[in-house]
């Protein structure tokens, strides 16, 4: 993780939607729903990811849809 932040692959964008969900849904669910949101990086460009995540965030949307 740390290395992932001093990369700048791990953002502020993510540590407050990861802080976000686990208040919303417990540190386990919402730890669960950040692996899940990092898999996303597998599929989509980073920026589309933070993007993704930021307005999430200011929507409150704090368990991710993952597309089939």
């Amino acid at each position: 993780m740390e290395q992932a932040r001093a990369a700048g692959r791990f953002t502020p964008v993510h540590d407050a939607w990861w802080a976000a969900a686990c208040k919303a849904h417990g540190d386990a669910a919402g730890t669960r729903a950040l692996i899940e949101v990092l898999m996303l990086h597998r599929h989509l460009r980073h920026d589309q990811v933070v993007t993704g995540l930021s307005a999430a965030l200011n929507a409150g949307a704090l368990l991710p849809v993952i597309p089939p």
